[in-house]
């Protein structure tokens, strides 16, 4: 499939507004730290600090693109995503 002879899979994403951004890692830190941990292992991110430590470390992943919130924001529960916090 193409749009304007350009594949879909390089279309780049549509950019997140930054409370969606926050959003997206605040459903993660609302997480048990031990599946925050999972999750930054399975990226192969350091695991070690304290919560906020790892908050710091995963907004700077976004900052740097180590981590894409395309890619998270695709396993949100709706429900959470569109609900006001």
């Amino acid at each position: 499939m193409t749009t304007d002879n350009v594949l879909l899979e390089e279309l780049k994403p549509p950019a997140y507004t930054k409370e969606e951004r926050e959003k997206i890692v605040q459903y993660l830190m609302d997480l048990r730290t031990g599946l925050i941990r999972e999750f930054l292992k399975v990226h192969n991110i350091n695991t070690s600090g304290t919560k906020p430590e790892l908050r710091e470390r995963i907004e700077q992943c976004f900052e740097d693109e180590e981590l894409k919130y395309n890619r998270l924001s695709k396993k949100l529960p709706i429900s959470y995503y569109d609900s006001p916090k």
